[in-house]
């Protein structure tokens, strides 16, 4: 009698760690299923009313499997919605998100995701960040080391720069034909008069970002805002006086460098 008493325990035990786990497995199912789902309605969100133009391409099943296998564990609102939006570009524009992207971004750390949220107001040409040199704006030494060790910046090395001349153009300002020297930030054409420069030979300091960087930088830009009278002071680090001549306006057509002249604001107020 004793010996079926516990034998009869043991086969309730493992019946009981049996259900145990299906029920586990299920609640995980539906969790991830749920993530899923959370995801898909951030991306098709940020799609609104536009056409995807895949007209002659289809975003790829590796691409899909790899995004839902990810978006299965995002359980973070904030998080859903960035995958929402890598989707979303993917759709609008296949094979614009690498899967190399994929992975960078599935590694990513808050603090680093963080550190790159504080660096977009000072990306510019969409692939460079702005650095002054000072080694604390506009970005802190430790979030440029940050942004090196996720992945999004190719390096950093305090003290080591790469530096570019502002690009010359002309442009119908002031009802005249005026040379500017400008930088592009996002949907900003940023620019001063030749004229103001005072003789000033200007060049920025920055650092190369990785095709994660620039594809990640795509796909959140619009949601960032702009920090102009931080931007002035970091880009004119080395003429400090220049700051209050800097103008900016939008673009209009940034693939044609068309820009609105109508609306042209001070950066530094």
């Amino acid at each position: 009698a004793i010996f079926f008493f516990f034998f009869s325990r043991i086969i309730d035990q493992d019946s009981a760690k049996q259900v145990l786990r299906s029920l586990i497995s299920q609640t995980i199912q539906e969790e991830e299923v749920a993530n899923i789902i959370k995801c898909s309605i951030q991306a098709a969100a940020c799609m609104g009313e536009s056409n995807p133009n895949n007209d002659s391409e289809q975003v790829s099943q590796d691409f899909l499997s790899r995004w839902k296998n990810e978006a299965r564990l995002i359980s973070e609102e904030a998080t859903q919605a960035l995958w929402g939006k890598i989707l979303s570009e993917e759709v609008k524009t296949p094979n614009s998100i690498s899967l190399r992207t994929l992975d960078i971004l599935r590694n990513l750390t808050r603090v680093e995701a963080e550190a790159f949220e504080r660096a977009c107001p000072f990306i510019l040409f969409n692939k460079v960040v702005l650095d002054s040199g000072d080694g604390s704006t506009p970005l802190s030494k430790d979030d440029m080391t940050h942004l090196r060790d996720s992945g999004l910046i190719a390096h950093f090395t305090p003290g080591i720069y790469k530096s570019s001349k502002w690009s010359p153009s002309k442009t119908e300002y002031n009802e005249m034909e005026t040379e500017v020297l400008y930088v592009n930030q996002g949907n900003n054409f940023v620019f001063i008069e030749a004229r103001n420069t005072e003789g000033a030979n200007l060049a920025f300091r920055y650092w190369e970002l990785t095709n994660a960087g620039k594809e990640l930088y795509r796909i959140i830009n619009s949601q960032i805002s702009d920090q102009p009278e931080s931007l002035a002071r970091a880009l004119c680090a080395d003429h400090p006086k220049l700051a209050q001549k800097l103008k900016y306006t939008n673009y209009t057509d940034i693939s044609t460098n068309s820009v609105d002249l109508s609306k042209v604001k001070i950066m530094v107020v």
